[in-house]
Protein backbone atom coordinates (compact mmCIF):
# COMPACT_ATOMS: atom_id res chain seq x y z
CA UNK A 1 0.00 0.00 0.00
CA UNK A 2 1.33 3.32 -0.56
CA UNK A 3 0.30 6.39 0.97
CA UNK A 4 0.73 9.65 -0.80
CA UNK A 5 1.17 13.02 0.95
CA UNK A 6 -1.22 14.98 2.99
CA UNK A 7 -2.32 18.18 1.12
CA UNK A 8 -3.80 21.02 2.94
CA UNK A 9 -5.77 24.33 2.01
CA UNK A 10 -7.92 22.56 -0.40
CA UNK A 11 -11.83 23.89 -0.25
CA UNK A 12 -14.77 21.69 -0.29
CA UNK A 13 -18.12 23.03 -0.14
CA UNK A 14 -20.86 20.92 1.95
CA UNK A 15 -23.89 22.66 1.45
CA UNK A 16 -23.47 26.46 1.75
CA UNK A 17 -20.09 26.24 4.17
CA UNK A 18 -17.02 26.38 2.69
CA UNK A 19 -14.42 23.79 4.58
CA UNK A 20 -10.57 23.82 4.37
CA UNK A 21 -9.26 20.05 4.46
CA UNK A 22 -6.33 17.74 4.84
CA UNK A 23 -6.53 15.37 1.98
CA UNK A 24 -4.18 12.17 1.76
CA UNK A 25 -4.60 9.38 -0.62
CA UNK A 26 -3.86 5.95 0.05
CA UNK A 27 -3.61 3.39 -3.13
CA UNK A 28 -4.55 0.10 -2.41
CA UNK A 29 -3.79 -1.82 -5.80
CA UNK A 30 -0.58 -0.80 -6.06
CA UNK A 31 2.77 -1.20 -4.08
CA UNK A 32 4.42 1.83 -5.94
CA UNK A 33 2.31 4.42 -6.88
CA UNK A 34 5.35 6.57 -8.07
CA UNK A 35 6.77 3.73 -10.79
CA UNK A 36 3.80 2.10 -11.88
CA UNK A 37 2.99 2.43 -15.20
CA UNK A 38 0.19 0.16 -16.78
CA UNK A 39 1.00 -2.42 -19.51
CA UNK A 40 -2.09 -2.26 -20.97
CA UNK A 41 -4.66 0.30 -22.28
CA UNK A 42 -7.29 -1.01 -20.23
CA UNK A 43 -6.16 -0.24 -16.55
CA UNK A 44 -7.66 0.56 -12.90
CA UNK A 45 -6.44 1.35 -10.13
CA UNK A 46 -8.42 1.69 -6.54
CA UNK A 47 -7.59 4.04 -3.87
CA UNK A 48 -9.12 5.56 -0.51
CA UNK A 49 -8.59 9.21 -0.03
CA UNK A 50 -9.13 10.56 3.57
CA UNK A 51 -10.24 14.06 4.25
CA UNK A 52 -10.19 15.67 7.79
CA UNK A 53 -11.23 19.18 8.26
CA UNK A 54 -8.27 21.71 8.74
CA UNK A 55 -9.18 23.46 11.84
CA UNK A 56 -11.06 20.70 14.14
CA UNK A 57 -11.23 16.51 14.85
CA UNK A 58 -12.93 14.16 12.67
CA UNK A 59 -12.33 12.59 9.00
CA UNK A 60 -14.49 10.76 6.07
CA UNK A 61 -12.76 8.05 4.30
CA UNK A 62 -13.58 7.68 0.17
CA UNK A 63 -13.04 4.93 -1.88
CA UNK A 64 -12.08 5.34 -5.44
CA UNK A 65 -11.33 4.01 -8.92
CA UNK A 66 -9.47 6.25 -11.40
CA UNK A 67 -9.73 3.90 -14.36
CA UNK A 68 -9.17 5.00 -18.45
CA UNK A 69 -11.59 5.99 -20.88
CA UNK A 70 -10.78 1.70 -22.43
CA UNK A 71 -11.97 0.29 -19.28
CA UNK A 72 -14.90 2.33 -19.02
CA UNK A 73 -16.01 1.52 -23.04
CA UNK A 74 -14.65 -3.03 -21.77
CA UNK A 75 -17.22 -3.12 -18.79
CA UNK A 76 -20.08 -1.31 -20.71
CA UNK A 77 -19.44 -4.26 -23.61
CA UNK A 78 -19.08 -6.63 -20.98
CA UNK A 79 -22.26 -5.65 -19.16
CA UNK A 80 -24.44 -3.37 -21.83
CA UNK A 81 -24.29 -0.85 -18.24
CA UNK A 82 -21.92 0.78 -16.25
CA UNK A 83 -22.58 2.46 -13.01
CA UNK A 84 -19.48 5.24 -12.93
CA UNK A 85 -19.92 6.08 -9.36
CA UNK A 86 -16.88 6.37 -7.17
CA UNK A 87 -14.60 6.47 -10.31
CA UNK A 88 -12.53 9.15 -11.77
CA UNK A 89 -12.41 8.54 -15.58
CA UNK A 90 -8.56 9.45 -17.41
CA UNK A 91 -7.65 9.71 -20.49
CA UNK A 92 -4.00 8.81 -19.93
CA UNK A 93 -2.04 7.58 -17.18
CA UNK A 94 0.39 10.20 -16.24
Amino acid sequence: MTEGDGHSGISMVAGYDSVRVDLRVMCVDVDDLSSYRPNEEVWAIGSRIIARPADRPGEESFDLTVCSVARIAARIRENDIFDPRHCSIANEFN
